[in-house]
């Protein structure tokens, strides 16, 4: 089924004018498919059920690339840089930030992704920026390996949803 409406919004991509809106939405669906894997080699429920880049419009006009683990929304945040990823300022102004932002690093040479770790929204510095995103230095980003200490410390009753399994994997 993922396969399946992946490659339909694939095909959509291929349908959308703007190049530069077009490559966007690319990206975020290859940040999204990244996510899936990693969370999937994790044994982690991740889902795009109820994502909001899955209706059309949305992929095309707003940088989202969201999925979902239990009720935690994640949106994924793909960069060709090690050093800063850049977040939208659409999702603080159209009100559509997630429970946290998932950085991944793609080296567009090799073909390899690596998870850099996790931002809240709360913690965005909005002071370097552009004139569409936040820019994010590597050293405001919780490392993976400290990921722990972030979800423990997410303020979402949908954590408490989460089956105990999920909770110490996490």
């Amino acid at each position: 089924m993922l396969f399946t409406d992946l490659l339909e919004e694939q095909k959509f991509c291929s349908q959308i004018n703007d190049e530069q809106k077009r490559n966007r939405a690319v990206a975020n669906l290859l940040g999204i498919k990244i996510a899936l894997d990693f969370f999937k080699n994790s044994g982690l429920p991740a889902t795009t059920d109820s994502a909001a880049h899955k209706i059309k419009i949305l992929l095309q006009d707003l940088d989202i690339a969201d999925i979902y683990i239990g009720d935690i929304r994640l949106d994924v945040r793909l960069s060709l840089s090690q050093d800063e990823y850049l977040i939208p300022k659409k999702h603080y102004e159209n009100n559509i930030t997630p429970d946290l932002y998932m950085l991944v690093f793609y080296d567009n040479s090799t073909g390899e992704a690596k998870l850099t770790g996790f931002i809240s929204p709360d913690d965005v510095n909005k002071t370097i920026q552009d004139e569409y995103y936040y820019i994010i230095s590597k050293k405001e980003i919780t490392p993976f390996e400290q990921t722990d200490k972030l979800f423990d410390s997410l303020q979402t009753k949908a954590r408490t949803n989460l089956p105990l399994n999920v909770k110490k994997k996490i």
